[in-house]
């Protein structure tokens, strides 16, 4: 089928109907086919590949004398580039028609040099050297801007005429390369990271010094402006192309959201790669070993597929580059240590299966295991702690580390929801609303029955009445209603303390708490175990050593704190008799209050001690 367009474009150009080949003034859009062919045509130099009957591979010593690179569209040509061993960053123009090297081109450049591509220039952002070059189609430079050693991110706009560096400990700033004036878009800021961009838009996190809270921001390249993402909650990583975004909401579970301006939905794949591609707005997905290849709509609708040779040590690239020319995609493979150039046909026929996706908010939910009053109980305490406490159907029953059932006796739900409450009811009024911190927007309590570790949990505790961890974008506390006492709501509200703690700590210089100092007030010689399962008798001997309420609590610091905690707001008399844990507990106690804004709270809280 290609053979045949060929000889009809062949044809087409003897009796002198042509378009004009397009600069690259436009370098996203692929030029109409010159009249003038110096060379055999691209694709009649390939050789099928694969068994999917759809893949070629076209031999090309410029670009096999490549290892890694990196591929862009760039006018008639594709842009290939990648780091050399000297120090050097290598670029080649390949002819889009016949493969001809059309430019090429070596700079010194640091790791960190990244190459975008704007409207006619290409621009090398070198932040290790303090340097930007723009390139002409010949690779030759046309300017050079030292810049300032500063910000670890650097990105241009299509114009070439400004640059946005963000500096991780300090926010976002753009330059005005012909002047030099800067201005900052965002200040106030710390651990600024971008998590995705494009060549028009670049996703990036960063945390706000006055509330430490973590937000997820959009900065338009064009305009210079910073935007919302069109979802609540955590993304980790994602890309923006014109009014589409491709958001992946969880490493672990693979789960994405893809946003249109009309609908958005979620799907998940847990393993391979996802590509928002651009020109054509076409998901790529590859399966768990990177040798197939699958395309779909922003629909989730099926397009095509190809398959790559099973091959020892191979790599292949995911810079699919779209050729209106020849229309479909190169990339690269790389195996026997060299670059191969590679096309896919995505008009030959293929079978394959659609993406599952589902509409946003689309998620149907289930029917209440109990009556009504338990579920008003449960909402009514979690808007005077602020939290978010689930019962029954609400809870997820399935975690990372353990499994539970469904607390269903509407007995047992009470009396938890009362445990809940009178625990609760022991810090002081805001307390919990001061525990979100990062990229957790809620601490998350959920009610469950016969909580269990895992049948492949081997290093992991198996706790008895409940367990605390990060998930996603809530801090997730849950409590076994079985047996659940004040004791255990105290000691698994200490893990999320801990991390409110840690989180000041990274962001404020001042701040009072460290693990360096915690681990001061030991017994000399104590180191703790680092181990639920592993206690050597060289730390054991310190059970009775006045300074650890129990045995768990040498394991690790966090379990230390934890117990301590659960212990004196229960029953302070323990540190009347034991000094050293009440100096550890005074210590603790201090970090609290210097952490937290304490205006309303009591002279003296519950967890507080003076001899």
């Amino acid at each position: 089928m290609k053979r045949i367009l060929i000889l009809l474009l062949c044809l087409a150009l003897l009796t002198g109907c042509h378009a004009d080949m397009q600069t690259p003034s436009t370098p996203e859009t692929e030029p109409s086919r010159s009249q003038e062919q110096p060379g055999v045509p691209l694709l009649d130099q390939g050789e099928a590949a694969g068994e999917s009957g759809n893949l070629l591979y076209i031999p090309n010593p410029h670009v096999e004398s490549m290892v890694w690179p990196e591929i862009r569209l760039y006018g008639n040509s594709l842009l290939m580039y990648e780091h050399t061993l000297e120090g050097m960053l290598q670029l080649k123009r390949i002819s889009l028609e016949d493969g001809s090297l059309l430019a090429q081109a070596s700079f010194p450049a640091t790791p960190a040099v990244t190459v975008q591509i704007g409207n006619g220039l290409i621009g090398l952002c070198d932040s290790g050297s303090g340097q930007v070059q723009l390139l002409k189609d010949s690779l030759e430079p046309e300017m050079t801007y030292d810049i300032p050693l500063e910000g670890e991110n650097w990105f241009l706009n299509r114009e070439m005429e400004t640059l946005y560096l963000f500096f991780p400990e300090n926010g976002l700033q753009c330059r005005d390369l012909a002047t030099g004036q800067t201005r900052w878009l965002l200040d106030n800021a710390t651990f600024v990271q971008p998590i995705g961009a494009d060549a028009d838009y670049v996703l990036f996190s960063y945390t706000d010094r006055a509330d430490q809270r973590t937000y997820k921001r959009c900065l338009n390249l064009s305009t210079a402006t910073l935007e919302t993402l069109p979802l609540d909650g955590n993304v980790y990583s994602g890309v923006r192309r014109g009014e589409t975004w491709l958001l992946r909401q969880d490493i672990a579970s693979g789960a994405y959201a893809l946003v249109g301006q009309e609908e958005a939905v979620t799907f998940t794949r847990p393993e391979g790669l996802v590509e928002l591609l651009p020109g054509r707005r076409q998901l790529l997905i590859t399966d768990g070993s990177f040798r197939e290849l699958s395309l779909y709509d922003l629909d989730g609708n099926f397009l095509s597929r190809c398959a790559l040779p099973e091959l020892e040590h191979a790599s292949v690239g995911t810079d699919l580059v779209w050729s209106g020319y020849w229309q479909g995609y190169f990339f690269r493979d790389t195996y026997d240590n060299a670059a191969h150039l590679m096309f896919w046909d995505t008009d030959t026929a293929q079978e394959g299966e659609n993406l599952s996706v589902t509409p946003l908010g689309a998620v149907q939910a289930p029917e209440p295991m109990l009556d009504q009053d338990l579920y008003q109980r449960a909402q009514a305490l979690s808007q005077r702690f602020g939290l978010d406490i689930r019962i029954a159907e609400q809870c997820a029953l399935d975690y990372t580390h353990y499994q539970a059932d469904a607390l269903t006796d509407p007995y047992l739900v009470r009396r938890a929801l009362d445990v809940l409450e009178l625990a609760f009811a022991s810090y002081p009024e805001g307390f919990f609303r001061q525990l979100p911190c990062g990229d957790l927007l809620q601490i998350r309590i959920e009610l469950v029955a016969n909580l269990r570790g895992q049948d492949h949990m081997d290093t992991h505790p198996i706790s008895v009445g409940g367990f605390a961890q990060e998930a996603s974008d809530h801090y997730l506390i849950v409590f076994d209603g079985l047996s659940l006492d004040v004791q255990t709501v105290y000691h698994e509200v200490s893990h999320v303390i801990d991390k409110r703690l840690e989180w000041d700590a990274a962001l404020r210089p001042q701040a009072l708490f460290s693990e360096e100092t915690w681990l001061s007030l030991q017994p000399e010689g104590f180191r703790y175990a680092e181990s639920y399962i592993d206690m050597p008798d060289a730390i054991a001997a310190y059970e009775n050593s006045g300074y650890f309420v129990s045995r768990y609590a040498m394991t690790f610091p966090t379990e230390d704190r934890a117990t301590l905690m659960s212990t004196i707001m229960s029953d302070k008399t323990v540190l009347q008799e034991n000094p050293g844990m009440a100096e550890k507990m005074r210590y603790y106690a201090a970090c609290i209050r210097d952490c937290f804004d304490t205006e309303g709270w009591p002279e003296t809280t519950l967890w507080e001690y003076e001899p």
